[in-house]
């Protein structure tokens, strides 16, 4: 069996969001509020007890809307998550070093959140048994966060801020790694807020050369 990386995109191929599922199409008035109500019971009673009874209680729909979500946990806490928390973190604001600033301070705030510190180990654990789930977790959800970090460096590229030598998918490692080690190695600590500056000041000041004054 190939490893998972290898099936893994890189930054280049990242793609869409994923499909609504065949059929009828869903409300979106309660799309909005299965996707907040499993945001909720992830804070209340955390991923392990999360059920459709629960989601279809909590927004008064049918066990098989909420279904439609997504044919397992995974599946509709993934759909939640892209609607939540989004899939471009990385804005355009002109100046390649304040788009990394906004990049780590929303991560910040995406590792800082207590669904989020709740969630991974058990959802990590799903998606490590299963290979079709992690390749949907890879291309739905990481891949385009990090397309939109390889978009930020295209930009500087084409603004002459940037030379374009360094791999996008290892800028993404660089400056995403550091956060998920300081926040889950030797059990679970919320980033300080600084950590994004100083990462952002590290990174421009050993790759990035200053432009030159014309």
């Amino acid at each position: 069996m190939k490893k998972l990386a290898e099936k893994f995109p890189s930054t280049e191929d990242a793609v869409d969001a994923p499909r609504r599922p065949r059929g009828r199409p869903r409300h979106t008035a309660t799309d909005v509020a299965i996707s907040r109500a499993i945001i909720e019971l992830l804070a209340e009673v955390g991923y392990q007890r999360l059920s459709y009874d629960l989601v279809a209680q909590r927004t008064g729909a049918t066990r098989p809307t909420v279904y439609l979500r997504g044919s397992n946990k995974v599946l509709l806490v993934l759909g939640a998550l892209i609607e939540h928390y989004g899939i471009d973190p990385t804005p355009d604001t002109g100046s390649l070093a304040t788009d990394l600033l906004q990049l780590q301070k929303s991560q910040i705030r995406f590792w800082n959140d207590p669904v989020i510190a709740g969630l991974f180990p058990g959802l990590l654990a799903d998606i490590s048994s299963d290979q079709e789930l992690a390749d949907i977790w890879w291309r739905t959800f990481i891949a385009p966060r990090r397309a939109s970090t390889a978009r930020a460096l295209e930009r500087a590229k084409q603004r002459g801020e940037y030379d374009g030598a360094l791999d996008n998918d290892w800028v993404c490692d660089l400056l995403t790694g550091p956060l998920i080690c300081r926040a889950f190695l030797g059990g679970y600590r919320k980033l300080p807020e600084s950590i994004g500056t100083e990462m952002v000041d590290i990174f421009m000041n050993a790759y990035i050369k200053p432009r030159q004054a014309e």
